[in-house]
């Protein structure tokens, strides 16, 4: 995943992803995993007016990053 804080799947029984598409280009701005080693679903996706993307879901892994406001896509 180009940019990403978890370039690749946790493990477990499925993974959520989040990409960024810059459409007028064609390219991926950034794109990431939010995974542990459970399974993850993800249930909706929100992107405010500063551009910060928020997703809503489930998930039966007990190791998540610590605090899903405490990282930044890098991209």
């Amino acid at each position: 995943m180009r940019g990403g804080y978890q370039s690749g799947p946790g493990g477990g029984g499925g993974d959520v992803f989040v990409t960024e598409i810059d459409t007028l280009r064609g390219q991926i701005l950034y794109s990431s995993y939010i995974g542990g080693p459970g399974q993850e679903i993800a249930g909706g996706l929100a992107v405010d007016g500063r551009g910060m993307v928020y997703v809503t879901g489930s998930t039966t892994s007990s190791v998540l990053p610590p605090n899903p406001t405490q990282f930044r896509l890098a991209g």
